[in-house]
C-alpha cells in the first residue's frame, strides 16, 4: 500500500478518539441549543421563531448523532436490515431538511441584528439566547467557509501535480 492510499485510509477512517471527541462535542453542542431554545421560549418577542430554530436544530443534530453512533452501516449487504434501511432513509431526510433548516435560522437570526437586549422593548431578544443562536450560526459559516477555501487549495494543488506530471511524462516520451 502507497503513502497516499494510506493517507486516503486513514481520512476515510479517522482514528476512534478523534471520532468520538467530534461526536460527543457535536452532541454537546446540540444539547446546548435544545437547552436555551425551551429555556428561552418565549424571550424573543423580536423573532419568535429562533428559540425554535434552536430546539429543532439541536433534536436533529442529536438525530444525527444517534444514527452515526450506531454501527448500522454493514460492509455486507445481507446483513441489512429492515432497521439499517429505515436509519438510512431517516439520514436522508435530515441531511436534506437541515440545510433548508439553516438558511431560515440564519435569516431569523440575522434579520434582526442587534436586537435590544432590554426587557419590554419592541425588538426585545434575551441576551443569551440571541448570541449564543448568532455566534453558533455564524461558526457554522465560517467553518464551511474554511472548508470551501481548504478544498479549493487542495484541488489546485492536485491540478497542479497532474499538470507536473503530465508534462514531465511528455519529457521522458520524447527521449
Amino acid at each position: 500500500m502507497s503513502s497516499a492510499d494510506n493517507m486516503i485510509q486513514q481520512i476515510q477512517n479517522p482514528p476512534k478518539p478523534v471520532s468520538r471527541s467530534s461526536l460527543i462535542t457535536a452532541c454537546s453542542m446540540a444539547g446546548a441549543k435544545i437547552a436555551l431554545g425551551v429555556a428561552h421560549l418565549d424571550e424573543c418577542p423580536a423573532q419568535p421563531y429562533i428559540p425554535i430554530y434552536l430546539i429543532v436544530f439541536g433534536v436533529f443534530s442529536i438525530l444525527g448523532c444517534y444514527i452515526t453512533a450506531l454501527p448500522w452501516t454493514r460492509q455486507n449487504s445481507e446483513e441489512c436490515t429492515a432497521l439499517d434501511g429505515i436509519l438510512l432513509v431517516v439520514r436522508n431526510l435530515s441531511n436534506i431538511f437541515m440545510p433548508f433548516w439553516f438558511i431560515a435560522g440564519s435569516h431569523w437570526i440575522y434579520s434582526i441584528y442587534v436586537p435590544s437586549y432590554i426587557p419590554g422593548s419592541v425588538l426585545y431578544c434575551n441576551r443569551v439566547l440571541y448570541l449564543f443562536a448568532f455566534w453558533t450560526t455564524t461558526v457554522i459559516y465560517i467553518t464551511f467557509a474554511l472548508g470551501l477555501v481548504f478544498y479549493c487549495i487542495s484541488f489546485l494543488c492536485v491540478f497542479f501535480c497532474a499538470c507536473l506530471w503530465s508534462s514531465t511524462m511528455e519529457d521522458v516520451e520524447d527521449v
